[in-house]
């Protein structure tokens, strides 16, 4: 689904940057320049000048060991070029979010009443919908082995340490939904590995679903390699830390720093 938030801050950042673009090209713009003419003759161009509004039996021609005013001219009349379009597409932009709404197809829904949304199946849920929805997505976690510490979360799921009960209780009362250790296929060339992320957690305002793995035990040296491995599989299918993966650390020296994974969820999740 697109993100419509992000589709108005892309018009608005391409809206930027056609302003650096015409304040670039304003001076040539303003300028009136000769008139470049170039012909091909067999494999060689000629290059012809006029001024302004002057008729061709008044060309210049310039010969080509010398294009330095040649080169000057292509480039002004490359910025003219340049900074009309720039001002035409800065319109176009500029009419689009005078009128688009990104919330105007979700609103359908959001606003009916509960009883008529009970009979509907949303093609544009609201933000709450879609959690709801996504959360309630069934699925089979790991497995544990036998004689394992058992920690549970508030929500009733069993997880795997103290750390992790912390992260999912912290996930529920910030509001943010997740899914622990739901399975997701990864290829390692043409190979498919299934494994399962700590949390696979949703943006309900973007909608953008992200990995989260928490790295338990960093100065255990079999530990880290087989997670190293486990971040170059994400890698390989284009989740990146920073961007659609998440990571927490521990060792026993120095716990989960719970106030960074909030500052964390804050900054992606919320």
């Amino acid at each position: 689904m697109i993100d419509r938030t992000r589709l108005r801050k892309a018009l608005e950042e391409a809206d930027r940057e056609l302003d650096v673009i015409i304040k670039k090209t304003e001076k040539a713009a303003s300028e009136e320049n000769d008139i470049l003419r170039i012909s091909k003759v067999k494999d060689r161009h000629k290059y012809y000048t006029r001024p302004a509004g002057a008729p061709r039996n008044e060309e210049k021609y310039h010969k080509g060991n010398n294009l330095t005013r040649i080169k000057e001219l292509a480039q002004a009349d490359y910025e003219k070029r340049l900074n009309k379009a720039a001002l035409r597409q800065k319109a176009q932009i500029r009419k689009m979010l005078r009128h688009y709404n990104e919330d105007e197809l979700i609103k359908v829904y959001a606003d009916m009443a509960g009883s008529r949304k009970a009979l509907i199946d949303p093609l544009m849920p609201d933000d709450e919908t879609y959690a709801r929805l996504w959360q309630n997505y069934q699925y089979e976690s790991g497995n544990f082995e036998d004689g394992a510490p058992e920690f549970y979360s508030e929500r009733g799921e069993r997880v795997r340490s103290k750390s992790e009960m912390i992260l999912a209780d912290r996930y529920l009362r910030m509001g943010i939904p997740y899914r622990y250790e739901c399975p997701l296929t990864l290829y390692d060339g043409n190979r498919p590995y299934t494994i399962h992320p700590d949390f696979t957690v949703l943006n309900k305002r973007t909608r953008q679903v992200f990995y989260h793995e928490h790295l338990g035990r960093m100065d255990d040296e079999n530990y880290v390699n087989k997670n190293l491995w486990r971040l170059e599989l994400y890698q390989r299918n284009g989740i990146y830390a920073g961007e659609n993966l998440l990571l927490t650390h521990e060792t026993q020296k120095r716990p989960l720093d719970v106030k960074l994974f909030e500052r964390m969820a804050e900054k992606y999740l919320l």
